[in-house]
């Protein structure tokens, strides 16, 4: 009986401290389920700040893409309207080029009247007589 209680005993002790090993390695698991927890809720904070981000950029993006869109229509009415200034232009700088011809004829038709009126005044001076007075209309 002795040694069977001694056997027991035996067995109990190395019972124990297989049992304290065992807590001890519950324990360590307990605090990495514990780490896991606290990694595991800051990804899933880092995931949805991740997330609310990309729905910021996808919303930034289709902001500057409506932007895009919005300058691209301006410039393209910008340059339909160059085209009817350069238009205008053209049309402007013809309608100078006509007023300029037009007026190098009124200059000559002009000094054409000045000569032909200088020739007058000399006809009726010399058929006033001839001395010299100047008549500007002639009297019948």
């Amino acid at each position: 009986l002795t040694n069977k209680l001694e056997g027991a005993t035996a067995e109990n002790a190395q019972l124990s401290e297989n049992n304290d090993k065992i807590t001890a390695s519950n324990q360590n698991l307990s605090d990495e389920i514990e780490t896991s927890e606290t990694v595991n809720a800051n990804l899933t904070s880092t995931n949805a700040d991740l997330s609310d981000r990309i729905d910021t950029l996808t919303t930034t993006t289709e902001d500057l893409s409506n932007q895009v869109d919005n300058l691209t229509g301006i410039n393209t009415a910008q340059t339909s309207q160059i085209v009817t200034l350069e238009n205008e232009k053209d049309k402007l700088i013809q309608i100078k080029n006509n007023l300029t011809a037009t007026l190098e004829e009124e200059k000559a038709e002009n000094q054409y009247y000045r000569d032909y009126n200088s020739n007058l005044t000399s006809v009726v001076a010399f058929l006033d007589g001839n001395n010299g007075d100047v008549v500007t209309e002639p009297t019948f």
